[in-house]
């Protein structure tokens, strides 16, 4: 693994995207998303993860946060993945649902870790992590960020989006508690 997506220095901000394999859209359904953001505020709550800036899109992922505790960034996304994936899988088994099915044909299809319990595969590998060194990159991660829902189709303007910090920085109501920063860091 490059330098370039490793967890290097804990105290800095980091742009992170974690996608479902083959890109499937999961997370149109609203029960799958609350899987994921209970598990993020849990992260929250008791690993220590800070977030800056979100976006849960149908498919994928994308935050600016950092680990403000001992906890390692790299951690918390593994098991944050391991039981969004554990608890999702539970989920769609237990739906007669067509599309569900065929989902999961797909997860399973592509474990290639035939060693593992686990016969499937939700979560694309790693997280991509990014540092943000300076405060100019920092805000260019959380304005595309924001734009990413207008830029997809799904809203006109980013705060319309419900799964967005974009709501958060316009003080509306948002889904996951954020450091609003308009702009203004503490020095790492």
């Amino acid at each position: 693994m490059s330098r370039r997506y490793k967890v290097l220095d804990t105290s800095k901000p980091y742009f992170v995207t974690t996608s479902i394999v083959s890109w499937i859209k999961i997370f149109n359904d609203k029960k799958i998303v609350d899987i994921l953001i209970e598990s993020i505020k849990y992260c929250q709550l008791n690993k220590g993860l800070e977030i800056y800036a979100y976006v849960i899109m149908p498919d994928h992922f994308h935050m600016v946060c950092r680990s403000v505790l001992v906890n390692n960034l790299s951690d918390i996304f593994r098991d944050l993945k391991k039981y969004t994936a554990r608890s999702i899988i539970k989920y769609l088994k237990s739906n007669t649902n067509k599309v569900y099915s065929r989902w999961l044909k797909i997860f399973k299809s592509n474990n290639k870790n035939q060693k593992s319990s686990e016969c499937y595969k939700l979560w694309q590998d790693g997280f991509n992590p990014k540092e943000l060194s300076s405060n100019k990159l920092i805000d260019q991660k959380i304005e595309y960020i924001h734009n990413n829902p207008v830029k997809a189709g799904l809203v006109t303007k980013p705060d319309d989006y419900l799964y967005s910090s974009a709501r958060n920085y316009s003080e509306k109501e948002g889904v996951l508690d954020v450091v609003v920063t308009y702009g203004r860091w503490m020095t790492y």
